[in-house]
């Protein structure tokens, strides 16, 4: 019968590819344990990697309702816009003073929402009055709306 030792050797030049060096049982052993940990290394991983590749049922049943929600999702972002809320209107309604001028801070304040809304500066008065989605009373006569640098609405003459 052959002893444990030798079992040992014969793995470990099987393993190692390696013919018998002729040093023995001790040079047997310390290519044994060279050897050894790289290999249990490589069976675990590629254990763990076989085992974690499999794909469960409820993996499935999850993938489908995150299909289905995603569906939906995109299904609601597609309806059309909803109609202004009051809080817009009465924005609209606060641009105009009760002399019948706009409220230039309003109007400020305005234009950095249409800004942050656009992430972008409006190229002209005309491209910021056209989105801005508030109603902008005229100018008084001989005067111009413009923006400012600093995105500020004034007023200059025509």
């Amino acid at each position: 019968m052959f002893a444990a030792n030798d079992i040992i050797n014969h793995a470990s030049f099987v393993v190692a590819g390696i013919p018998d060096s002729g040093q023995g049982k001790k040079g047997s052993m310390r290519l044994l344990i060279k050897i050894l940990p790289i290999w249990t290394a490589i069976m675990l991983a590629s254990t763990l990697f076989v085992s974690g590749c499999s794909r469960k049922s409820s993996d499935t049943a999850n993938s489908q309702a995150i299909a289905q929600t995603n569906q939906v999702i995109e299904t609601a972002n597609a309806a059309p816009p909803a109609q202004p809320t009051p809080a817009a209107m009465s924005t609209a309604t606060s641009i105009v003073q009760a002399d019948g001028q706009a409220n230039m801070a309003e109007l400020d304040r305005v234009a950095r929402m249409w800004m942050f809304r656009n992430r972008r500066r409006p190229t002209s008065w005309e491209d910021f009055a056209a989105n801005a989605g508030v109603q902008i009373p005229p100018p008084p006569l001989g005067k111009k709306y413009v923006l400012s640098k600093d995105m500020r609405v004034t007023l200059v003459d025509r």
